[in-house]
């Protein structure tokens, strides 16, 4: 019985199939080839990688604009799991991680991901624009602002299961305020 419907089936859509008009399929993809002459342009604009990082097998991702006045100092405790990726847009900031950790700075970069650098666990290192710096959960950080400006960047939080951040509800986000 199957393998009669199964026949039936094919029948009806070869039939189907021969009903059609014979127009070739036109292919979208190429209405948005460049014309000769004219160069491509890559709609992405590469920032920075950081290979080979262990995650929580579980998480939660919240990003995070971040200011940080001239003088202020923002200490991370090594009892805290919450680690991330900084962006630095504008400012400087010098950044302590007692652990080695990753750092793609904007120098150098020419279209394409640039480098990222070990820092050594304890050295101070200062970020300028541009700087993307990985910091680890599970190790002591201080992120101090020593410049004359204010700076800002953009956080991507990487908040293990279970794990909560002061202010922000992660399992209602409907709760969190504008």
């Amino acid at each position: 019985m199957r393998r009669t419907f199964a026949s039936l089936s094919l029948v009806g859509l070869a039939a189907l199939g021969a009903a059609l008009p014979a127009t070739p399929l036109q292919v979208v993809a190429q209405d948005a080839t460049p014309e000769a002459g004219m160069e491509e342009v890559d709609p992405y604009q590469r920032v920075a990688i950081t290979p080979h990082v262990l995650l929580p097998s579980e998480a939660s991702l919240i990003v995070v604009k971040v200011t940080l006045e001239p003088g202020a100092s923002s200490p991370l405790a090594e009892d805290d799991p919450i680690g991330g990726m900084l962006v630095l847009e504008a400012g400087t900031i010098t950044v302590r991680v007692e652990e080695d950790w990753e750092l793609t700075r904007a120098e150098g970069r020419s279209g394409l991901f640039g480098i990222p650098e070990t820092i050594l666990s304890g050295k101070e290192t200062p970020l300028k624009p541009g700087d993307v710096a990985y910091i680890p959960g599970s190790v002591e950080v201080e992120v101090r602002n020593d410049g004359e400006e204010v700076a800002i960047g953009t956080l991507f939080l990487i908040v293990p299961l279970g794990e909560t951040v002061t202010g922000i509800s992660i399992d209602n986000p409907e709760d969190n305020p504008e």
